[in-house]
C-alpha cells in the first residue's frame, strides 16, 4: 500500500512538468523476474531539471509499452556530482533522490510492476552532459519487484522544447555573489523554491541572530535562569 501511494503521488504530479524531446539513445534494459535482458525503449518523456556552476536537480518521468500496457520510470537527482545513487534510505529519509518502474495490472491481479530500490539495493544516475535545455545520462544498478531483484541498465538523452527553454526565469534580490535566479527543485509547484542567493541570506540572517544571542543565554544558565 505504501508503494501504490508513493506512486500515486509521484505520477499524480506528472501533468504539470514540461513535454520534452528524445534525442539519441532513451531505454532501459531489465533483466530478472519476468524480464530475460528486455529492452524497453522510450517513447515519451516529461519533467524539468537545472544545473549551475555549484547545484543541479532533475525529475524526468518516462513512458514506454511493455506487453499492451503503459510502463512508466521516474527517477530524480540533487545536487552537481556526476554520479548520484539512489538507494532505499535516500529515497525514503533524505528524499534526495528517486528511481521507481511502474505497470499497471492487467488480468490477473499483482502482475504489475512496483519496482525501486530496496534493502541492498541501488542505483547509479551518472549525468554524461546536462546543461539548461539538455541532459543525457546512464541508469544502471539493481531494483527489486516483490521479492525478484532486477538488474537495470539504459540511457537517456532529453531536451526541452524552444518554448521550455527560452521561458524567463524568475529573479529575485541579489546577495553577495549568490545565484539569485530560482531554480526549481519542487514538481507541479514551480517557481516556489528558494533562489540560492535567498537561502544563503536566510542562512547568513540566523547565524547572526545565534551568535547575537549566544553569549546571553550562556550568561542566563549560569545565573540559573
Amino acid at each position: 500500500m505504501k508503494g501504490l501511494l508513493i506512486c500515486f503521488l509521484v505520477f499524480g504530479i506528472s501533468a504539470h512538468a514540461q513535454t520534452l524531446s528524445l534525442s539519441g539513445d532513451n531505454f532501459i534494459t531489465l533483466d530478472g523476474e519476468r524480464f530475460k535482458k528486455q529492452k524497453i525503449v522510450f517513447a515519451s518523456a516529461d519533467g524539468d531539471w537545472f544545473a549551475t556552476a555549484g547545484d543541479s536537480h532533475g525529475t524526468i518521468f518516462f513512458a514506454a509499452s511493455f506487453v499492451q500496457r503503459k510502463l512508466q520510470l521516474y527517477i530524480e537527482w540533487d545536487g552537481r556530482e556526476e554520479t548520484h545513487t539512489i538507494t532505499s534510505e535516500i529515497r525514503h529519509q533524505s528524499r534526495k533522490g528517486e528511481f521507481m518502474v511502474t505497470m499497471p495490472d492487467k488480468d490477473v491481479y499483482g502482475d504489475g510492476l512496483n519496482a525501486y530500490p530496496i534493502d541492498d539495493d541501488d542505483i547509479k544516475i551518472i549525468i554524461h552532459s546536462i546543461d539548461d535545455t539538455k541532459v543525457g545520462a546512464e541508469l544502471t544498478g539493481t531494483i527489486t519487484q516483490g521479492n525478484e531483484k532486477i538488474k537495470v541498465h539504459g540511457f537517456f538523452n532529453v531536451k526541452k522544447m524552444p518554448t521550455v527553454a527560452l521561458e524567463k526565469k524568475i529573479v529575485t534580490s541579489s546577495y553577495k555573489n549568490y545565484d539569485n535566479v530560482v531554480h526549481d527543485k519542487l514538481t507541479g509547484a514551480e517557481n516556489r523554491s528558494t533562489s540560492e542567493s535567498e537561502a544563503q541570506y536566510d542562512l547568513d540572517v540566523r547565524r547572526a541572530l545565534h551568535d547575537a544571542f549566544e553569549p546571553v543565554l550562556t550568561s542566563l544558565q549560569k545565573e540559573g535562569w
